[in-house]
């Protein structure tokens, strides 16, 4: 007779590589100055996994500065993950994405369909989700992987997936969620910037209290790497904001050092980073113990610093899916059909656009 006990699934998540490429395994890291060479994590070929996550931003676009180049490397880096099955979202600097975006700078910057760029490797298990909403896949395992997707992050300069603060945005995260795939964090998790503020976005936050996903993850704060289990049952209310239970899995401090370390500390810290690399290709969290509706695991998994160097660690997230039942199935043929019609509009646009690249 045989078990009915899911099989284990292992998520490989990135996010904000902006045009960074995995560098040979074999490349040499930089000698810290406490005397430990930081051996580099971003390299090919990244670890094996069931599924891969890239939580936007893939290129440094802006403007004038977009071209077919960035994209192409983009799906050049999204079909060399290895996984069978492959989600990307977009981020605010990929602005070749955003169609609102492209018809207010049109005139000003080369115009890229960078979707039917992006969404030419279907058969190769990459699909890109612009669209927010919730979407569904069986996975070769049999599990299945309900996920929301959405780009959308805060108002921040002119980049593209923006919304107005004062006008907000509303996120139709649903229950029951395995993963919730966003571009930007939630105001007060792993999103502290440089100056030392909040930047993630209260209206998500919002949503993520109410929906309690398994995990979710993101990137865009990139000095906000890291990642936490918050227990619901244990959030307070505090004036006008919530105070979370959080057990901090790592973040850039535990995971390098501060300033106010010593350089033995340091040197502690970058040793263990180097173990993480060395064993995994990445940073493991075993999430398999993480309860639906009671607990989130949040991931901010920026590959690259503030400073746009890809040394911060991918991470590898080992969850107990449920395996697929017939609605399930019959949802995920819903998806996959959606995403056809997706691709086959942006082909289509591709086609009717004027050649301007």
């Amino acid at each position: 007779m045989s078990s009915s006990k899911p099989p284990q699934t292992r998520i490989l998540i990135i996010s904000d590589t902006h045009g960074s490429m995995p560098r040979a395994r074999t490349s040499k890291g930089e000698t810290d100055p406490c005397r430990v060479t930081i051996l580099p994590s971003f390299v090919t070929p990244l670890p094996e996994a069931d599924v891969a996550i890239h939580c936007g931003d893939h290129t440094m676009s802006w403007r004038q500065s977009a071209n077919l180049r960035e994209y192409k490397a983009a799906l050049s880096l999204l079909k060399s993950l290895p996984a069978p099955l492959k989600i990307a979202i977009p981020g605010n600097h990929d602005t070749a994405l955003d169609k609102r975006y492209v018809g207010e700078w049109d005139d000003k910057r080369p115009r890229v369909d960078a979707r039917a760029i992006l969404s030419s490797a279907a058969d190769e298990g990459v699909h890109l989700l612009v669209e927010e909403g919730t979407y569904t896949f069986v996975l070769r395992n049999g599990s299945r992987l309900r996920v929301f997707a959405s780009p959308w992050t805060p108002c921040f300069g002119s980049w593209a997936f923006q919304y107005d603060r004062e006008e907000g945005h509303y996120f139709p995260m649903e229950s029951g969620l395995d993963i919730a795939i966003t571009h930007g964090p939630p105001h007060g998790i792993l999103d502290t910037a440089r100056t030392g503020t909040n930047a993630g976005c209260g209206y998500l936050a919002e949503r993520a209290i109410q929906a309690r996903p398994r995990v979710h993850c993101f990137g865009h704060i990139h000095e906000g790497w890291g990642a936490t289990i918050v227990r619901w049952d244990k959030t307070k209310e505090n004036g006008d904001s919530l105070e979370f239970e959080e057990e901090l899995i790592d973040n850039i401090d535990t995971m390098v050092g501060t300033e106010q370390d010593t350089w033995e500390t340091r040197a502690q810290k970058l040793v263990r980073r180097n173990e993480w690399v060395k064993q995994y290709g990445g940073r493991l969290v075993d999430a398999t113990t993480v309860q639906q509706g009671k607990e989130t695991l949040f991931i901010n998994a920026a590959v690259v610093t503030t400073s746009y160097k890809p040394v911060q660690l991918p991470w590898l997230v080992d969850l107990d899916l449920p395996l697929a039942t017939d609605e399930d199935r019959q949802r995920a043929d819903e998806t996959a059909a959606l995403l056809r019609q997706y691709r086959q509009r942006s082909y289509a646009e591709s086609a009717g656009a004027p050649d301007r690249t």
